[in-house]
């Protein structure tokens, strides 16, 4: 009698197809092919993702996203792949009813239509991430690529060519001139967006570090100018009465001494 073949389970057969036919279609959603291979990546990047939220083992997460998606085997696998259980939510039940079913894990992976625009992203990020790790957003037609087909970010433009947007709809428009036009183009050079008057340096993903450039770029006409200037005034206008009020505008003519020649030694005959 033959001895029963090994428990395998799903994501035991998928790493097997992946390892036996990594490029061939696992998957044709809405008229996007994806191969075994992205179909593996994703299911172990949201495993991952859960695990570090601390998704174990006897946890139940509930699966909220419509059915005949790719999205749904990537939610069921990746829940899975975390060591927990999935428990299947209806996308047209109310918010309240999902968030009171029978999952133990407070946060249901859910799918809902994508934000439209960098504005909705930045919020959405902001909502659940430290205002230090969310990420400078833009909007390219296309990623370039190297012939690994993976993204040469090199190629990348920068600075984006896109205006800031911190999603409050009450950040003006890019200052034209004087010092709020120059301080702008500092901000654009360490941020990778063009600020507008109302525009918040942090909102937009400035960091310790970036702050730090900025100051520097800043004392080439601001000798004076500190990161306190820069936390105590994030928004771009208010920093800009601020190197105004400051005085401490270096001249852009350089002011030259003149030396005296030395002597010269005269020779003995």
């Amino acid at each position: 009698m033959r001895d029963p073949a090994p428990a395998r389970t799903l994501l035991d057969i998928l790493d097997t197809t992946v390892g036996a036919h990594p490029d061939a279609a696992a998957l044709d959603a809405a008229g996007t092919v994806h191969t075994y291979r992205t179909l593996s990546e994703r299911v172990r990047a949201l495993g991952d993702r859960l695990a570090r939220l601390g998704v174990g083992r006897g946890d139940r997460v509930g699966v909220r996203v419509p059915s005949g998606t790719a999205d749904l085997y990537v939610a069921v696998l990746g829940v899975l792949g975390a060591g927990a259980a999935y428990v299947p939510v209806d996308v047209d039940d109310p918010d309240e009813r999902a968030e009171t079913g029978p999952c133990s894990w407070a946060t249901s992976f859910r799918r809902t239509a994508p934000p439209s625009t960098p504005a909705c992203c930045r919020k959405l990020l902001r909502e659940r991430l430290p205002q230090a790790l969310v990420p400078v957003l833009g909007v390219v037609s296309d990623l370039p690529a190297r012939t690994s087909g993976k993204v040469d970010r090199k190629a990348l433009p920068w600075p984006l060519p896109t205006l800031a947007d911190d999603g409050d709809g009450e950040d003006g428009e890019p200052p034209s001139d004087g010092t709020a036009a120059w301080l702008s183009e500092r901000w654009r050079a360490v941020l990778g967006v063009t600020p507008k008057t109302g525009s918040d340096f942090f909102a937009l993903g400035g960091t310790s570090l970036t702050a730090a450039s900025l100051v520097s770029l800043l004392r080439e006409r601001y000798p004076k100018a500190s990161v306190a200037d820069v936390y105590h005034f994030p928004v771009l206008r208010r920093l800009a009465e601020r190197l105004d009020e400051s005085g401490s505008r270096t001249s852009s003519a350089r002011k030259y001494v003149p030396r005296l020649a030395a002597p010269r030694s005269s020779s003995s005959s």
